[in-house]
């Protein structure tokens, strides 16, 4: 897609009041190859507005939007659906913003109780006959008529990006009201996806520099009718929603993600879908074959039963989890193993703390072969209540590489049994120091 330069045109005057201008917000022709444009950077009450006035309508999700999606075919659905049932198990599922039913359909078939509803009449009128039943009509933003945590599973794919900022997180905060269990969203994700995946390219100047800023893309994609093109209002990098997701206590749950991405036989990307499963953080502790599912974070090898030691879990060179604070100030308490002292070295384990959306707090312990040992950190500046990130970042080793009847190719960190907020004790203890937050790359 071209960027500005080359571009002309209008918003049909929907922004009049840009800067006491009447005139266009995106400037130059578009080529004969691509049609669509660039708007100038669009504020978040402007794009507001032509949600409101633009595609909040039944017009724009009318008959031709219909026709233009019906490439998504059964295949997908049948897909995604398998996925869902193999790994969540749900019972019973609500797709919000289910356009045509064929997810739901396709669960259906799978023997789960599933519903869904739309904004649309167009796409409810034009579902297949047989799960018209089972569909309503619904504004994706207001789900009051649908019970609070009557689903194991709410779907919702395809859809946040066809609202403004503010109304995704409405949006997604009924999501989380409705979920007993997991909330599942697809959406178009730009840029790098950890570990070592990337969504969609960042190949648009002004979405670049919003990607390295922290921010969504202010330029939206205009149609050839100067209107957003497919109504895409938001859209933005992996981290940027992951970020979204965070703020409102829902957490990625990488597991799944990478099942489904990585399937050998159907892998979901082959589907263009950037999937996020989701959960909501609610247990300071993130303790090895229970809440770690949940709350695991990204960069976790595969759960370990060490018989009478307990499981265990891997982490690779990076790793990260998700805690909710249960008190004012507590310490982080983490049980970690160093490896078998045939195969890993003392390493320096850093730990680095971050609550809210505040800087990052850390420090360094020595993590010897050999067995487990308890690291006990004070300076946790939390509150009840709080999200609190905490990140493990170690040198890794390789099994295989140190002894040669190992097959075991895997960056082994350190091995977790847990880590909690705990209350604060008042003894000596490691303490964590403002330092500037880990580098990421979009």
């Amino acid at each position: 897609m071209a960027t500005k330069r080359g571009f002309r045109a209008r918003l049909s005057g929907v922004i009049n009041s840009r800067a006491g201008q009447d005139g266009p917000v995106a400037a130059q022709a578009a080529s004969e190859d691509d049609p669509n444009s660039l708007s100038e950077p669009l504020s978040a009450d402007e794009i507001e507005q032509l949600y409101r006035e633009q595609v909040l309508t039944q017009e724009f999700y009318g008959d031709a939007y219909v026709a233009s999606l019906t490439a998504f075919v059964s295949a997908a659905a049948a897909d995604l659906a398998d996925a869902i049932v193999r790994s969540l198990r749900p019972a019973r599922v609500l797709d919000v913003g289910c356009g045509l039913g064929q997810v739901v359909w396709a669960l259906r078939e799978r023997g789960v109780d599933a519903a869904g509803c739309d904004f649309s009449e167009a796409f409810l009128a034009n579902a297949p006959e047989e799960v018209r039943p089972h569909l309503h009509q619904a504004d994706v933003t207001d789900l009051g008529a649908f019970e609070t945590g009557a689903y194991d599973l709410v779907m919702c794919m395809e859809v946040l990006e066809h609202l403004p900022e503010r109304l995704s997180r409405q949006c997604v905060r009924e999501l989380k009201r409705l979920s007993r269990g997991a909330v599942l969203v697809t959406t178009p994700s730009f840029g790098r996806n950890w570990p070592g995946r990337f969504g969609l390219p960042l190949n648009v100047p002004e979405w670049r520099a919003d990607a390295l800023a922290g921010r969504r893309f202010a330029n939206l994609v205009l149609g050839p009718d100067g209107r957003p093109h497919h109504g895409h209002l938001t859209l933005a990098t992996y981290d940027w929603w992951t970020g979204l997701f965070r703020s409102e206590g829902l957490v990625r749950n990488r597991d799944i993600e990478n099942e489904w991405l990585e399937d050998p036989e159907r892998p979901l990307w082959v589907h263009r879908w950037n999937p996020y499963v989701l959960h909501e953080a609610t247990s300071p502790v993130y303790r090895v074959g229970e809440t770690c599912v949940r709350q695991g974070g990204h960069g976790w090898n595969p759960v370990e039963d060490w018989g009478d030691e307990g499981q265990v879990r891997w982490s690779q060179a990076t790793a990260q989890v998700v805690l909710r604070s249960e008190d004012e100030g507590p310490d982080l308490a983490l049980v970690v193993h160093g490896g078998p002292e045939s195969l890993a070295w003392p390493r320096e384990l850093r730990v680095s703390v971050r609550v809210r959306e505040g800087g990052w707090t850390a420090c360094t312990v020595l993590v010897p072969p050999g067995g487990f040992r308890q690291v006990r950190l004070r300076g946790c500046d939390a509150s009840p209540g709080d999200l609190v990130d905490v990140r493990l970042e170690v040198e890794p080793f390789r099994p295989d590489r140190l002894a040669e009847a190992l097959p075991d190719s895997r960056q082994l960190g350190v091995a977790v049994r847990e880590i909690a907020l705990v209350p604060a004790e008042d003894r000596p203890v490691a303490r964590l120091e403002p330092v500037p937050p880990p580098q990421t790359l979009v």
